[in-house]
């Protein structure tokens, strides 16, 4: 099944809405609904509020760092693929590391859509019913 007709559910988390519009422009055209978020605790409410089949997020965000919100959607939902971003390439190494897949800037629009692809291709869908600390 491609990904246009897969049509998954993506919270897009990035401070900086030129990133979010750009990403968020690549998932539409492969099908994908997106929901944007500024910033992690509008993350952690949109969360709140409804079921995605995947984030992706930023590393480097004011208030709430991606690797932080990636620990707590992690603990509510265990299950839910994120894919970290970052222009930081030495970070969360190891077992520490709460995300799925990270993609370093600038990637490559190949590399991007397969790191989607692989994680979505696991059709979890999860609903999160609890209350978002």
């Amino acid at each position: 099944m491609s990904n246009r007709r897969a049509g998954k559910r993506v919270l897009l988390v990035d401070d900086e809405s030129g990133q979010r519009e750009a990403i968020g422009l690549l998932l539409a055209l492969d099908g994908h609904t997106v929901v944007p978020a500024a910033n992690g605790q509008e993350a952690l409410e949109h969360l709140g509020r409804g079921s995605f089949d995947l984030v992706i997020t930023d590393y480097s965000m004011p208030g709430m760092a991606g690797d932080e919100l990636a620990s707590n959607i992690k603990i509510a939902a265990p299950e839910l693929p994120i894919i970290m971003i970052t222009g930081h390439s030495c970070v969360m190494k190891g077992a520490e590391n709460p995300v799925d897949a990270m993609l370093t800037k600038p990637f490559e629009l190949g590399d991007f859509r397969r790191t989607v692809a692989s994680l979505l291709a696991r059709e979890h869908s999860m609903t999160v019913a609890k209350k978002w600390i």
